[in-house]
């Protein structure tokens, strides 16, 4: 389904600053798949349709570990305490046993977000991983570039690579990386992070840490909306 309708109007356009257009295209495009789907009525019969479900919903909310969530046919699991979910045929969250805390899968989302929030302000926020590194130059593909790592913190994200056989720590604070480009189970290549650079970008994909994709996006918009309060408040 799609629909069509006017967020500015050329009057308007002549009037408006910048920021109060943006809010408004920020506004038009707040939508919710999942409310949609039960309220359509249209049902979920795909028998695998949790699969991977844990690339969203990586945090536990009842033992609150990270990266420990399998989703497999209908069910979302955690690894770590054994407490289940199914995703039923409209999209809602059932727990298979006790409390569930989140029927609707961005209520859990949201849950994680404000999480991450409160890592990354606090200045407790911390993530490392080892990667395969790639760049894409230009449209004939990907270049491999071995093995390199991540790092990112409240402040900052870090990239430890070689390119082009030339060693490069590549540095973006919270007002230089707006947001990152995630792909999930990129081609052949898996999870990757994308990162671009002057006339390049860099493709990381964790070898070492699960999951992370969705944490790492979440964390980005975070320190990026730190370090301008910082910045207001000087």
């Amino acid at each position: 389904e799609a629909y069509v309708e006017e967020i500015v109007s050329a009057e308007e356009v002549k009037t408006l600053s910048a920021d109060e257009i943006n809010q408004r295209i920020q506004k038009a495009f707040i939508y919710d798949d999942w409310k949609w789907l039960k309220e359509s009525g249209v049902k979920l019969k795909y028998k695998n349709r949790a699969d991977n479900l844990n690339a969203l919903l990586y945090q536990c909310p009842k033992c609150k570990t990270e990266f420990k969530m399998l989703g497999k046919g209908t069910t979302l699991k955690c690894t770590a305490c054994g407490k289940s979910w199914e995703l039923n045929e409209d999209g809602t969250l059932t727990a298979t046993s006790g409390e569930t805390e989140f029927s609707h899968v961005p209520d859990w989302f949201k849950w994680q977000k404000q999480n991450v929030h409160e890592e990354v302000f606090n200045g407790t926020y911390k993530m490392v991983a080892d990667c395969e590194v790639y760049t894409l130059p230009s449209s004939k593909g990907f270049v491999k570039h071995g093995t390199g790592m991540l790092i990112q913190t409240s402040e900052k994200t870090v990239l430890d690579v070689t390119l082009y056989d030339e060693s490069k720590v590549i540095e973006y604070t919270g007002t230089q990386l707006e947001s990152v480009h995630v792909e999930y189970q990129y081609k052949d290549c898996g999870d990757m992070l994308d990162f671009s650079i002057p006339g390049d970008s860099v493709w990381m994909h964790p070898t070492n840490r699960k999951d992370i994709l969705t944490k790492v996006s979440l964390a980005t918009e975070e320190i990026r909306d730190l370090a301008k309060l910082k910045l207001n408040k000087n």
